[in-house]
């Protein structure tokens, strides 16, 4: 049975199971807090960063402006978030948002996708859609990589598949935004958000 909360405590974070030894606030948050700001107009938005862990580019964001949020399964995160005084962080389930529909103009998922069993893919999907009022921004690895330990991402397609799928919610992919977000984030925080799709609201 499949259940996030026992799989991503501390042991995940920390005991070597994910591609990073514990998760840190790195100084690429705030370059990829800036250039979301640039990109999309987020000043004075609203923005929800599903499975964030620990709420840095929520941090990040709020600094600029931005009326942010994240969520996280995690117990660990929680209490990272609560020990480092992040607020504006709730622990939640993806595959059920507790927010009102259509009720943020960005929706992120960062690495979160590929965490989720096929058999959850199209609730998770529906969900990152319903949340979104405008704009969803959607990171995860396109192919299996030989140097990637992370065992729970059980769930690797090439970017077609995704489009495929979440434009059938009512989205396109946005090829201008995508180019804008890429070249600045080549330029600035290389393989820092890198193998990520930009879709905006057409229904």
């Amino acid at each position: 049975m499949f259940n996030p909360r026992k799989i991503f405590g501390e042991q995940y974070f920390k005991g070597g199971l994910a591609n990073y030894n514990d998760y840190l606030r790195d100084h690429r948050f705030p370059k990829v807090a800036d250039a979301l700001v640039r990109v999309f107009d987020l000043r004075g938005k609203s923005v929800l960063d599903c499975g964030c862990a620990v709420p840095y580019l929520v941090d990040e964001l709020r600094k600029r402006g931005v009326d942010a949020h994240g969520f996280d399964i995690s117990d660990y995160c929680k209490r990272r978030a609560i020990a480092e005084g992040l607020t504006f962080f709730i622990q939640a389930d993806a595959r059920f948002i507790p927010f009102r529909s259509r009720s943020f103009y960005l929706v992120i998922a960062s690495e979160l996708v590929e965490h989720i069993p096929a058999e959850f893919e199209d609730l998770l999907l529906r969900e990152l859609a319903r949340v979104s009022a405008r704009f969803l921004l959607i990171r995860t690895p396109f192919w299996r990589d030989d140097c990637d330990r992370d065992c729970t991402h059980v769930n690797i397609h090439p970017h077609m598949y995704w489009i495929t799928k979440i434009e059938q919610l009512g989205f396109r992919h946005s090829d201008d935004l995508f180019e804008e977000y890429a070249t600045i984030g080549e330029r600035e925080f290389s393989m820092f958000f890198d193998e990520f799709l930009v879709f905006e609201r057409v229904m």
